[in-house]
């Protein structure tokens, strides 16, 4: 009976240990789970404002390079032409969202506030351009939509934390510049009024 006792003390001891060892297990496993779970959301959550607002930087651009397009190849009044404007108007709102909501997480984006500004200017000045067949002579719209390509090839070809936006807003700068090459303002060039074949807005 004593020998009966004794074992089935020692089973129990072992079947507490057991159940103690994996508790603990459990628990060191779980501890480690939260720990990699804060760690991965720390660091993807700061970079996610700043790959939002490179995300819509390049599809603005996109939208401004195709207006352009349209621009050099003087089909602006057409089907192509309205949907092309439509889009760029879209997606120059959506820039202004975006980048206010990622500002509001991550302060160091007010920096982009640059390349919104640039961004913005050049994109009013496409969309003005398309207001008169006089563009394509008075412009120089072609060059600066291979200016935007090439500018688009160069964000999509490294990560978006390695994309200044002080370099940015200086190439936007520049595209501007290009376009306005002939020397008279971008979107109003010097031509008789006659010349000029008005589009209504969001047409």
């Amino acid at each position: 009976m004593c020998d009966r006792d004794g074992h089935d003390g020692e089973h129990d001891d072992l079947a507490r240990t057991q159940r103690s060892r994996l508790l603990t297990d459990r628990l060191q496993e779980t501890a480690i789970g939260v720990c990699t779970a804060v760690v991965v959301l720390w660091a993807t959550g700061r970079r996610t404002p700043l790959r939002t607002v490179h995300r819509q930087v390049r599809r603005t651009v996109a939208a401004v390079a195709r207006v352009l397009d349209l621009v050099d190849l003087g089909e602006t009044p057409t089907g192509h032409g309205r949907r092309a404007r439509r889009d760029l108007q879209f997606e120059l709102g959506r820039l202004t969202a975006v980048h206010a909501a990622a500002t509001a997480d991550n302060a160091e984006l007010t920096t982009w506030r640059h390349v919104e500004s640039a961004l913005g200017q050049l994109a009013h000045e496409a969309l003005a351009a398309c207001w008169h067949t006089g563009a394509r002579r008075a412009l120089s719209a072609g060059a600066t939509r291979d200016a935007l390509q090439l500018l688009l090839e160069n964000l999509g070809s490294q990560p978006a934390g390695r994309n200044d936006g002080a370099t940015i807003a200086g190439e936007l700068e520049r595209a501007r510049s290009l376009l306005a090459e002939s020397g008279q303002p971008a979107g109003h060039p010097d031509v008789p009024a006659t010349d000029r074949t008005l589009v209504q807005p969001g047409a």
